[in-house]
This record gives C-alpha cells, sequence and structure tokens, in this order.
C-alpha cells in the first residue's frame, strides 16, 4: 500500500533526529535563566494555590521523616503477600501467559526476530524494494536533477502484510479486555491483595502524613490538587519555547511524510474490515488542506474515548476496593 522512496526516509529520519535534539535541548541544555524563571514561576504558583513551596518541602528533610514509614510498610506482611502474588502467582495464569506470547509475537511481525517456533520477518524484511525510474533512451537528453526527481528508489508494502499484524493487534486487544476483567478469580484475589496493603496500618499512617503535609483532608481535595496540578504543568509545557521548537519540528516531519508518501491501493475485503475504514479515514487526512491538525483530532478523539474506558475501570477497582475498608480508611 504505502511507497516511499530512500530520498523521502532519509528527509524523515533527518528530521526525526532534528526532534531528538530538540527534546534533548529541553530537558538537558535549558539556559539557567530559562530554569530558574520556570522554578521561581512554579514557587509562586504552588505559594498562592497550596501555602508552600517544592522548596520549603525539601527543607523538611522528608527522607528522614518519610523512611522508617516507607521501611515498616515494605516490611509488612501485606506488602510481602503482594509481592508473592505479582511475583509468582499472576505470571503462571494461562490468559496471562498467552497475553505476553501473543504481545511478543505482534511486536516479532513488526520488527521481527527470533520467538519460540524460530525467526519471523518483521515489515523491514515483507516489504518490497522498488526501483524505478525513466527508461535509458529517455535519460539520454535528461539532466542529472531532472533524474533524481524522476527515479524512485524505495519500498512497497502489501497490504496483506499490514492486515495480517492489525488481525494480531486485534486478538491481542480482545485477551487483554479478557485478561482486565474484574470479574476473573485472579483479578478478584489481586483485589483482596491490594486493598489489604492500602488499608493497612503503615500505609494508612504514611497516607495520613502526605495529607498533613500538603493541607489536603479528603481524597476529593487531592483530585482537585492534581487537577491543578496537571492544568499547571500543560501550561507551562505549552509556553515553552523548548517544546515549542520541538512540536514545530514534529509536525513538520509528519506533514512531509504525509505529503511524499504515496498511497498506491487501500486495503479491502471482509478480514478485519476495520483496517479499511482506518486506512480510508487517514488517506483523507493525507490529502486534506491540513492534514497535521486532522490527525491530531483523530487521535485526540481515539484517546478521549481510551480515557473513559480506563476511568471506568478505575472507577469501578475503586468501588470494589472500598468494600474491603472495613476501617474506613483513605
Amino acid at each position: 500500500m504505502n511507497r516511499a522512496d530512500m530520498r523521502t526516509l532519509d528527509r524523515l529520519a533527518r528530521r526525526a533526529d532534528m526532534a531528538k535534539r530538540d527534546m534533548e535541548r529541553m530537558f538537558d541544555h535549558m539556559s539557567r535563566e530559562d530554569r530558574e524563571s520556570m522554578e521561581k514561576d512554579l514557587s509562586v504558583w504552588t505559594k498562592k494555590n497550596f501555602g508552600w513551596t517544592v522548596k520549603e518541602k525539601m527543607d523538611q528533610h522528608l527522607e528522614r521523616k518519610y523512611g522508617p514509614v516507607i521501611e515498616e510498610i515494605m516490611k509488612s506482611p501485606e506488602v510481602r503477600a503482594q509481592r508473592e502474588f505479582f511475583e509468582r502467582e499472576a505470571p503462571r495464569d494461562p490468559l496471562v501467559k498467552k497475553v505476553m506470547n501473543d504481545a511478543q509475537f505482534l511486536m516479532h511481525d513488526i520488527v521481527g526476530g527470533r520467538t519460540s517456533h524460530g525467526w519471523t520477518r518483521g515489515l523491514e524484511d515483507v516489504a518490497q524494494e522498488i526501483r524505478e525510474g525513466p527508461s535509458d533512451k529517455e535519460r539520454q537528453n535528461m539532466r542529472r536533477d531532472d533524474y533524481d526527481r524522476k527515479a524512485i528508489e524505495g519500498v512497497h508494502l502489501d497490504n496483506m502484510h499490514i492486515k495480517d499484524i492489525a488481525e494480531d493487534a486485534h486478538d491481542l486487544l480482545n485477551e487483554v479486555e479478557r485478561m482486565l476483567d474484574l470479574n476473573r478469580p485472579l483479578n478478584q484475589k489481586s483485589i483482596k491483595i491490594d486493598a489489604a496493603v492500602r488499608f493497612s496500618k503503615p500505609v494508612q499512617k504514611m497516607i495520613k502524613m502526605i495529607f498533613a503535609d500538603l493541607g489536603i483532608k479528603t481524597m476529593k481535595d487531592l483530585e482537585h490538587a492534581i487537577e491543578q496540578i496537571a492544568k499547571k504543568g500543560e501550561d507551562m509545557i505549552e509556553h515553552c519555547a523548548y517544546f515549542q521548537r520541538m512540536q514545530k519540528t514534529g509536525e513538520r516531519m509528519i506533514r512531509y511524510a504525509m505529503t511524499h508518501v504515496q498511497v498506491e491501493d487501500l486495503p479491502k475485503g471482509k478480514r478485519e474490515e476495520w483496517v479499511n475504514n482506518l486506512t480510508h479515514k487517514l488517506y483523507k487526512m493525507m490529502k486534506s488542506d491540513h492534514p497535521v491538525r486532522a490527525l491530531e483530532q483523530f487521535i485526540e478523539q481515539y484517546l478521549e474515548k481510551i480515557g473513559h474506558h480506563v476511568e471506568k475501570y478505575m472507577k469501578e477497582g475503586e468501588a470494589a476496593e472500598q468494600k474491603l475498608n472495613k476501617n474506613k480508611g483513605i
């Protein structure tokens, strides 16, 4: 389905390298003035919203304050039982083992490598090499730069291989959904073990210490504080010059790829029909006036759906744990 000549791939690689360098500058080479400005802004904001700054909390020698409590938690019978469960019992569950194996096979379908059944071929191995260009007669009166523009030396990925990977991914997601079912005996036991740890005396002691340090009284206060911190973090990232540069580089890389990769045909057929719909949507985005924005909106919609599912799952898990909260713990 997809064709890309080597010049396109080389340029994409260079743009990816630019994005990597921008990210490294963002985290490792930020100027002293920018770093101090961000720290001051964050200190003013936390003082205004929570009544303390990070420096004030660090000056309280938190490691000495919380160290003994953490050590007590790690030595508790509840944590030992939890560690035993996740290190020994859970990995032996047949469905967990199947999900791990299916995930490994899917990764090998994409990148290739050795499996328990031998070597598998990844996308790079199954992609067909393309070498096309003007005929010898056409080349006689053609300048070198004209020939370079018309010549194609690249790869072609067949729709069949795309559907093979999609089929494996679909099967894996179904298995993961079954594995995470809270009504499974293994997950019911996991909930009981996690609840025992959460509502144990040393963990509750540490939670109350943290709440007192942060000026928080209830879980709703904590949720509100987390939301505020998340919004502030998002605002700081959006206004960071390093992040803005990295974002522009990434958008240009995506725009270049979407305008230079040739799409000759789209997947068809009954097998994994959702792939047909997905590739048609992606193709329309590639041909739109604003392909990057269209792609961003598409991803945002999917992330929002995933977020709703995760939130629903977390609420169900929390409700199950609260049924085991006999001592009215946090």
